[in-house]
């Protein structure tokens, strides 16, 4: 796969994809998985997700993951141990709406490198996925306690986050 011209991807479309080897998707590279056709995703497993490069797999535009199947998506989640390298709406497209409470999936490094400057408004905490009905981030105060409907993992990030280590 890795001889294929980046461009030649372009032809494939979902019944080709569906075919390849999850061991063959190794060999593409981030050139090759940005030029696939948006429509042929559809039939990548969870197999050739996970069986590609995580280099590779930070070629994907958002109009190619949202193309993904569920089984699919969820081979991000088994292969890429930290999402920085792709952009929020990806990671909107990655994750349900159930699982997002903060910026860009879950991410309390993003909510904390926004709130380092001036605090962002309601709408731009909205487009990174905060949850409105938590309340304001910059008004937690966890000396006193946890704030309602933050727990598990959410809660130990934020802990770590805002500097108040529990």
């Amino acid at each position: 796969m890795a001889g294929f011209d980046p461009t030649a991807v372009v032809g494939f479309d979902k019944d080709h994809m569906a075919e390849f080897d999850f061991e063959a998707m190794e060999g593409f590279e981030k050139d090759h998985i940005a030029n696939f056709d948006p429509e042929s995703v559809v039939g990548f497993e969870r197999g050739h997700v996970v069986g590609m490069d995580l280099e590779a797999m930070t070629g994907f535009e958002h109009d190619q993951v949202k193309n993904l199947n569920v089984e699919a998506k969820v081979g991000f989640g088994d292969k890429v141990p930290v999402f920085e390298d792709f952009s929020i709406e990806i990671r909107r497209e990655l994750v349900d709406e159930d699982g997002l409470r903060l910026g860009g999936v879950g991410s309390f490094e993003d909510l904390a490198e926004q709130l380092l400057g001036d605090p962002p408004s309601p709408e731009e905490l909205a487009a990174m996925g905060w949850d409105n009905s938590l309340g304001n981030p910059g008004d937690f105060d966890f000396s006193s306690g946890v704030p309602d409907g933050l727990t598990g993992v959410a809660l130990e990030k934020a802990m770590e986050a805002f500097g108040n280590g529990g």
